[in-house]
């Protein structure tokens, strides 16, 4: 029997990753997720999905160690949106990685970001770097993986999408930029995890569709399968102005260096299925249909 902990569970990129592990249908492995509030709606769905709900929270040592009790791979994700900002994020994941070590978990898969060995004009990337750097340096096997943008931060058609795609526009003018499904990130993760012997001491970055605005509004379109609103001009300083500092830092780091490495042909050694902006843009659409 397998025993893998998944964090981050009822978020984006950790529902992925549980999704991607229940796809295997293994009975020999138990799946079990970490989250704050075990009683959440989110929460309770995954306990109907037969993964086992445990109580935690990263800041919380004694409750990563209940968690982490008889774990075999676990999985790591951190975020810098707190009180604490990116050094908030750095206890996060120094205080999971000294766990894990301590509860003899043999494989940890970090969740890290597309180019953080050269993101150090951008902060809470480079914190990411630093704490690969910490896991490599722990003693525990590893594996690193790094996704370009997420395809979920684009918002749904309507007044959302037209506002973020002039800003996008505004930010960006006609500089490609890679996307991924945290779907895709899921498959990424869940296969380092059953895997380890074959993924162990590996970093994998996890791109999917490269894309301009143009492209990227194009590609949405498709699989929505109706016109979008499309958009206004934006003077960019007043963007850049309304931009939180992070955020800042990795718009110019995109914009100026464009330089997160990674390709779907590479990825797609992996995830053969990846998905396209416009397959994903489809599969949301019909979401959204049937939750009407």
């Amino acid at each position: 029997m397998t025993i893998v902990l998944v964090v981050g569970a009822t978020g984006q990129q950790g529902g992925g990753v549980i999704s991607a592990l229940l796809g295997y249908g293994r009975t020999d492995l138990t799946i079990k997720a970490l989250t704050r509030n075990t009683s959440s709606a989110a929460a309770q769905s995954l306990t109907r999905r037969g993964v086992k709900l445990c109580k935690g929270d990263l800041l919380d040592r004694q409750s990563l160690l209940n968690a982490l009790d008889g774990v075999d791979a676990a999985y790591l994700v951190t975020d810098f949106r707190g009180p604490e900002d990116i050094e908030g994020e750095m206890k996060q994941g120094k205080q999971f990685v000294d766990a894990a070590k301590e509860s003899g978990v043999k494989h940890i898969v970090f969740s890290s970001v597309a180019g953080a060995d050269i993101s150090k004009p951008v902060d809470h990337f480079y914190t990411k770097y630093r704490l690969e750097e910490y896991i490599k340096q722990s003693g525990l096997n590893w594996t690193i993986v790094r996704p370009v943008g997420f395809m979920e931060v684009l918002p749904p058609p309507g007044i959302g999408r037209f506002f973020f795609m002039s800003a996008m526009a505004s930010l960006m003018g006609d500089t490609k930029q890679k996307y991924v499904a945290c779907e895709d990130i899921g498959k990424a993760v869940a296969a380092a995890l059953v895997n380890p012997t074959k993924f162990s001491g590996k970093v994998v970055t996890v791109a999917g569709e490269v894309a301009n605005v143009d492209e990227l509004q194009s590609a949405l379109e498709k699989g929505e399968g109706r016109k979008g609103w499309g958009r206004i001009w934006l003077p960019r300083w007043i963007i850049i102005r309304l931009t939180p500092h992070h955020y800042r830092q990795m718009f110019d780091w995109l914009f100026y260096e464009n330089c997160q490495p990674g390709s779907p042909e590479e990825t797609k050694e992996i995830i053969p299925d990846l998905l396209s902006i416009e397959a994903w843009a489809r599969k949301q659409q019909a979401e959204r249909a049937i939750a009407r």
